[in-house]
């Protein structure tokens, strides 16, 4: 930075440089008159580099007669970050053919120091392939600007130019330049992108358009023959002639021939009608085509059975969710059926609960509430089996997949390693490793550890989906950057819930070692729970309440870390909490206080075996407080004893 001034001639000149806090980073002295130029680099006197911020610049002198006289602080700023920037579409390609899919294509961008943005480009070029192997030639068709700090967060093109003519199909590239108020100028261009209106095609057809899968190999499926372009995905559905979906099928890019035996998803065996198959896909623009199969019937006797079990998991625990399952029956055919049993089997084969009926209909549901015929509900896995009488004596049966009744929750533990935990930056046990445990007979869907503070406000969560991970990494920071506090015991809570709504929760406590940490120059030990008799300087000490045994397990706690520093003496420093904001309240009760319940720590530290001559006592009342002595949630905080540790 250039700096030019115009001074009369004194017996010196002193020109300093301050940073916003007043702090001086250069000097610079003459006799006679100052420089008409002068060159600042951002050095200080140190030639060190000095950090972004505001500063100011100024000039002063004092004549033989003494009278002293300089300039008004000059302000500047030193602003130096990089600013990178990350511009990407959402998408490989779009259709933008107003079907409501894919019609526009979508942006996203990463911006650092969006306020300091002056001018902004955005504009798309369409790629064009070189005649060599250099980078393709790029040819802008569309273009949008604006300037100050109000670029939008995303952009959006729906293939349109700055004519408002639809973009022919090709591949394009986005582009993002941003002009920023100190002189940088940064561009970022996406990977190429598709713009793509046709849909991709699909051929269908079947040999034959009757079939009868009952086993007797002849004609017991048919064949669907198909070909179709490459899609991003398709998928196909047989449906039967009330257009209720059957059975499914899926590829990833492109179809292949199949071969139906008439069944449905479950594997049984549809019934007599007529069926449609119909195949679609979708390319990665959003171009959908569809094809389908003619008429495919399906014509077979004797009668098949169903049986549907909706959810095949669930927890009969009185609770509202998931309590029941639905059991649907099914029969294709109801002429000469005389009565019909379904039958709930547990894991070893034996019959648990019945349910029967005189009257055969085609479709029947009924209710399972997951109790046995005696009212009990047994935890473990079961089968239903449906089976109908006719009068020609055939007895036709099929059997569901296992059925779940889960109605206990996860059983969980909680292991901690890395006690005493003193995330302190010493080196030793930093970080606490948390292992959880969750087992249970339902998948486990979701989890927490809740870390808590001395009110029970969350401090720090670890939560997912699923089984919880074996181990977790604690550094003792809370969600907001805010450390432990010494010898302080953190609550935990340990919940899961597994996949029918079963809830289990474990607490315990995460116990904090003295902590010794750096503050500038100074070692610091910084205590919130020692506690003192209600108004009083004495600590409470009696072995039979638990502020009495808190205590005197820190203090023992202390001795133990103070024997490891031992070129070290100990200043005790009592703080307090001004509750009034007054002076009087300062002078005449806290400062007094807080003297005398530290020179009360220093007596039980010497009682202890510490050396008298290490230690010193200071009040500081309420002058040194963590937070504001206003913030009623936190400002027990400021009533803590400070261990300043001097070499």
């Amino acid at each position: 930075m250039l700096i030019t001034q115009e001074t009369s001639a004194e017996e010196r000149w002193v020109a300093t440089v301050t940073n916003d806090g007043g702090r001086e980073v250069g000097r610079w002295e003459w006799v006679g008159e100052a420089p008409e130029r002068l060159v600042f680099a951002g050095l200080n006197t140190a030639r060190e580099r000095v950090t972004d911020g505001m500063y100011n610049y100024q000039l002063t002198a004092t004549d033989r007669a003494g009278n002293t006289g300089g300039s008004a602080p000059a302000e500047f700023e030193i602003y130096s970050v990089d600013t990178p920037l990350r511009f990407y579409a959402q998408q490989r390609a779009f259709s933008p053919n107003g079907d409501g899919v894919l019609d526009e294509l979508e942006l996203a961008s990463d911006i650092t120091f969006p306020a300091d943005i002056v001018e902004w480009e955005f504009s798309v070029q369409a790629a064009r392939q070189g005649s060599d192997d250099a980078a393709s030639r790029l040819q802008q068709i569309y273009r949008q600007s604006g300037s100050g700090a109000s670029i939008p967060t995303s952009f959006s093109w729906d293939g349109s130019t700055d004519e408002r003519e639809r973009a022919p199909e090709g591949d394009y590239r986005a582009t993002l330049q941003l002009t920023y108020r100190h002189g940088n100028v940064v561009r970022a261009a996406t990977e190429p992108v598709a713009l793509d209106v046709t849909p991709p095609e699909i051929a269908v057809a079947t040999d034959f358009e009757r079939f009868s899968p009952d086993g007797d190999r002849d004609r017991d499926s048919v064949r669907i023959s198909q070909s179709s372009d490459v899609a991003e995905g398709w998928s196909a559905q047989i449906t039967n002639g009330d257009g209720e979906e059957v059975r499914s099928f899926s590829w990833n890019t492109e179809v292949t021939s199949l071969e139906w035996d008439g069944t449905d998803r479950a594997g049984n065996v549809l019934p007599d009608g007529s069926y449609r198959y119909t195949v679609s896909g979708t390319d990665i623009a959003g171009n959908t085509a569809t094809g389908e199969s003619g008429e495919i019937r399906i014509d077979t006797r004797p009668t098949r059975l169903y049986i549907t079990v909706n959810p095949r998991r669930f927890s009969p625990d009185g609770d509202g969710n998931l309590d029941s399952v639905d059991i649907r029956l099914i029969t294709s055919r109801t002429d000469g059926a005389e009565d019909w049993t379904a039958e709930v089997v547990n894991a070893q084969g034996r019959v648990v609960r019945t349910f029967a009926g005189n009257t055969v209909s085609s479709r029947e549901t009924i209710t399972w509430d997951g109790a046995d015929d005696r009212g009990r509900v047994v935890d473990g896995d079961y089968t239903v089996r449906f089976r109908v009488s006719y009068n020609n004596g055939a007895r036709p049966q099929t059997e569901t997949p296992r059925v779940s009744v889960d109605t206990t929750g996860p059983d969980l533990a909680v292991d901690l390693e890395g006690l005493p935990f003193s995330p302190d930056n010493d080196g030793l046990n930093d970080e606490l490793g948390i292992n959880l445990d969750a087992d249970d007979a339902s998948p486990i869907s979701s989890w927490s550890f809740d870390i808590l503070d001395r009110r029970d406000r969350p401090f720090y969560r670890f939560e997912g989906s699923g089984t919880p991970r074996s181990s977790v990494i604690w550094d003792g920071r809370s969600t907001d950057g805010d450390t432990v506090i010494s010898a302080e015991d953190y609550p935990y809570r340990f919940t899961a819930t597994d996949a029918v709504g079963n809830t289990s929760e474990v607490r315990g406590e995460i116990p904090i070692d003295i902590l010794v940490i750096r503050d500038g120059d100074l070692l610091k030990i910084q205590i919130s729970n020692i506690n003192f008799e209600p108004n009083s300087p004495l600590l409470e000490l009696d072995a039979t309440s638990p502020e009495g045994r808190k205590n005197s397990s820190v203090l023992n706690r202390l001795v133990e870390v103070f024997d490891k520093y031992q070129s070290y003496e100990i200043r005790v420093e009592g703080h307090a909490v001004n509750v009034t904001q007054t002076e009087r309240e300062e002078r005449e009760e806290l400062q007094p206080l807080s003297l005398a319940r530290a020179q009360s720590v220093r007596e039980a530290l010497i009682e202890r075996g510490m050396d008298a001559d290490r230690i010193s006592t200071v009040g500081r009342g309420g002058t040194d407080p963590i937070v504001p002595h206003t913030d009623l949630d936190d400002r027990w905080k400021n009533r803590r004893v400070e261990f300043i540790l001097i070499r």
